[in-house]
This record gives structure tokens, sequence and C-alpha cells, in this order.
């Protein structure tokens, strides 16, 4: 698990609402607008800091676009979080470290106020207060610019301080929002051979040579499973390099090689979501947005069971609108996390409890209860 916790405020939907405590596997549901994407977009951002967060920000409308708009002035967002790193030597348990980051809209450019990274007990490894800024292992106080974070700054990879491992685990994040399956795309027509393998491309274009190393590595066997499951009529998998661009192929029972560009959307989308999941050495946090889209209602359960499977690996924040993927959480509730407004229009969170809903899980699923508005995260 790397992030354990997450307080927000002044940013996007929220205001101020309680701190939310993440698992192993946290599914985020809710009405649109209710700031589920919006909690993927802040662990985005968290994700820019060993970068760019200026170029991130300028990406979705600059720093002013993400300060909380039910306040007249313009506040300072916040994000703190506690995070879970690897030790120095690689040997020891992994160490939790804090994180803090405000930051307001100066002159429609971003301004960063303050950022401090420490351990549990409050000792602090950068303290930083507008431009000034100080390092642990310094001397003396350096300046900063007010539009870079020092984990972009003070990062080295020859030196494995807590400021370089809590950004190297930050920049290993992962976030797959729209697999990309038309026509033309690299997913259906192949892609260079000499592409990275290795992990699949937020859009899925690398699907064949990530395949290809599954294969490689003697962990496609699980893919094939899934794909058994789905469809009876499978047989096997198999990736072909042809004038320099690598291709793949499914075989069914009774029929050759089926190439990509022949396959439908659901199952390239099946694929890319399996080829995530079942990545033998994934990111230490993997964030998925609708993975339902495009997907018979009975792949879903193959999706549940994945995402149960790959939360022993990583850790996944995933949002969805999809009762049936809820449904194959309902004998773990805790698995899901209710998105909804407050009266202040802000964000706020509420994970669901086995014990809360012992009696009506008896008769109902989770899915069940989340359409009759018993678990909340509906339009009522």
């Amino acid at each position: 698990m790397f992030i354990r916790s997450l307080k927000l405020k002044n940013i996007l939907s929220f205001r101020e609402p309680p701190q939310l405590e993440l698992g192993p596997l946290n599914i985020l549901i809710g009405p649109n607008g209710s700031g589920k994407s919006n909690v993927i977009a802040c662990v985005e951002l968290l994700q820019s800091l060993p970068n760019s967060i200026s170029n991130y920000l300028n990406t979705w409308g600059g720093a002013s676009a993400w300060l909380w708009k039910g306040s007249a002035r313009g506040p300072t967002a916040r994000i703190q979080c506690e995070l879970v790193v690897e030790s120095a030597d690689g040997e020891k348990d992994s160490e939790n470290v804090q994180y803090l980051i405000e930051f307001t809209s100066l002159r429609h450019a971003l301004g960063i106020s303050t950022e401090w990274l420490g351990d549990q007990a409050g000792a602090a490894f950068l303290e930083r207060f507008d431009r000034s800024l100080k390092i642990s292992t310094a001397a003396e106080e350096s300046s900063i610019s007010a539009a870079a974070s020092a984990l972009e700054v003070y990062r080295n990879p020859s030196d494995p301080t807590p400021i370089t491992r809590t950004a190297r685990a930050l920049n290993e994040i992962r976030f797959y929002k729209e697999f990309r399956t038309g026509m033309e795309a690299d997913t259906r027509m192949g892609i260079a051979s000499s592409g990275p393998k290795s992990p699949l491309a937020s859009t899925g274009g690398n699907l064949a040579l990530v395949m290809q190393e599954m294969d490689f590595q003697g962990s496609v066997h699980k893919l094939k499973d899934y794909l058994r499951r789905l469809s009876p009529r499978f047989e096997d998998i198999k990736t072909r390099a042809e004038g320099g661009r690598s291709q793949l192929y499914l075989q069914e029972r009774g029929l050759g090689m089926i190439p990509a560009t022949h396959l439908s959307d659901g199952t390239l989308k099946f694929l890319c979501l399996m080829a995530v999941l079942l990545d033998p050495s994934p990111g230490p946090l993997v964030c998925i947005e609708e993975p339902e889209i495009g997907l018979h209602p009975e792949a879903l359960a193959l999706v549940g069971d994945a995402l149960r499977e790959a939360s022993q690996r990583t850790q996944l924040l995933v949002t969805t609108h999809s009762d049936a993927l809820v449904d194959c959480f309902t004998d773990e509730p805790e698995s899901i996390i209710v998105c909804e407004r407050d009266l202040d229009e802000s964000t706020c969170f509420r994970r669901l409890s086995t014990e809360q809903l012992k009696e009506w899980l008896e008769d109902y699923t989770l899915g069940d209860l989340w359409r009759r508005g018993e678990i909340g995260g509906t339009q009522r």
C-alpha cells in the first residue's frame, strides 16, 4: 500500500472533507459530478511533483482552475498525505512519511507557499515557506522557484535520500483513463517492435509488446485463464513481428489466428485491463477510471476478480458507475468508497461497512443496494 491517507482542502471540488483513508483496494462510486475523478486528479497532481507540477496544472487550466470555487477570494489549496516508501537500502521494511503542499494562484501563475516532507515523528527532511527551503542534510537554507516543487529540484537518483525515494515512488504511479481501440489505434494496428515492453501505456498502445513480455516471463498463463473464462472458444494469444511492427493475435477454437485489427473493442479493452491488473511488477499505485466501459456485464465479474488479485501486489484506486462491478465486492463492502456532495457542494467520502450493511446483505447484493439508494452515491 502506497498512499495510506489523503487530506484535501480548497482544491477542485474539495472544500475540506474528512481525511480519506485508503486501503489496498479502493473503488469510488457516486453520481456524475460527485468528485470521483477529482480524487484521481489530485493523485495525478502528486505524481507530477517530481517532474513539473506547473506544467501539469497548466494542462488543466492553470493553478487558478484548481482552487475551490466556493470562496469569494482565491483560497490556498492544500494536499496532505501519508505515504509508504521503500527504505534507503531496499532491504529493511518500508517507512511511512508525511508530505504536505500548499499552493495558490499568483497573477494566474502557480505559487507554492508551503511544502513539507518528514517522518512519522515529525522530523523534517525538507521544509519550505514561500521561496525559502531548508533541507535536513544541508547546512544553509536555499531559495527555490515559486512554481517548482522541492521534489523536482532536489531529487537525486544516485543518492537515495527520503526526498529522492518519495519522488521516485510518486513518479511510478500509473493512470488508465481511456484505452484507445479505434481503427487507427496502436492497440489494434500494432506498434514498433522497439517500443517499451512494460508497463502498459496509458492508452494501451503497446499492448502487443506487453503481451510478448508476459509470454517471455512466463506470466501470460494467468491472462489465458481469464480469457478462457471470458470465452470458452479461446485457445491461444500470440504476437508476431512483421515489417518492424509487433501485432497481437488471438486464436479461437476451429479458427486460425485472428489479428487485433478484427477483434472487438470490448475484447481489446479487456486485454488492456488484464495487462494492467496481471502485471507481475506493477507500480506502487494504479488508478483506473471506469473499467466497465465497453465490456459486457458478465466480463465485469472477471474484472472484479482481477482487481482483487492485483490488490495483493499493488494499491488500486478505481472509479465506476457499474452496479455489476460493485456486485463483485458484496462480500467486502469496505472496498467501496461513496462520493457525494454535502450542503456546501463539497465532495465528501464515506467508506462502506460490512457491520452496518450486514442485515441488508442477507437479501441484496451491494449493487442492488446502490440502485435502491440504500448506500447513497445516487442523484436522489
